[in-house]
Formats: structure tokens, sequence, C-alpha cells
């Protein structure tokens, strides 16, 4: 399964008159909680999808592969360091 997240999909931009999916309306605020700085595109899923689908990935099985510019990474990171601030006898 693909878990995307922070996609822009062409007509979007076409509706706003952007040229670049990190220009779409409310993508600042977006963009800044991706780390690759971007938000990401359907073609972009597309891929990820068109890999899944073939036989280089005939091993993969039961995943839930994230596509979301390393905003799952972020999280792991935020929830990581906020388990260290928290009091030993509260872990």
């Amino acid at each position: 399964m693909i878990d995307a997240a922070f996609i822009t999909a062409p007509a979007h931009r076409e509706r706003c008159g952007c040229s670049h999916p990190s220009e779409a309306q409310g993508g600042a605020r977006s963009v800044r909680s991706v780390p690759l700085g971007r938000l990401g595109t359907t073609e972009e899923i597309a891929d990820l999808a068109m890999f899944l689908s073939s036989s280089a990935a005939a091993y993969i099985s039961g995943a839930v592969i994230p596509c979301d510019g390393g905003g799952s990474f972020e999280s792991v990171r935020a929830i990581e360091a906020a388990g260290r601030l928290l009091p030993s006898a509260a872990r």
C-alpha cells in the first residue's frame, strides 16, 4: 500500500495558476512541514505504483510504503525526541 501525503495534482496547480507544486495555494504551509522542501506530484505516486506492480518488487508483500517527502521520518524523530523528554518513570 502506498501512504501518500503532501501531494498536489496538475489540475490543482492549473486552478491556482502555479507552475510548480510548492506554489499551490496552501503549499507554503505544507512545504514547511516536508523535509524535502516541496509537495509531491501525482507522477511520483504513479512511479511508485508502477515499481510496486513490477517484477522488481516481487518480494515486497504486506508493506505500507510512505511517499511523503520524508514526513514520516520527521514524525519518528519527533516521537523519539518526545520520549527522551519524558521522566524515566513515565516511559
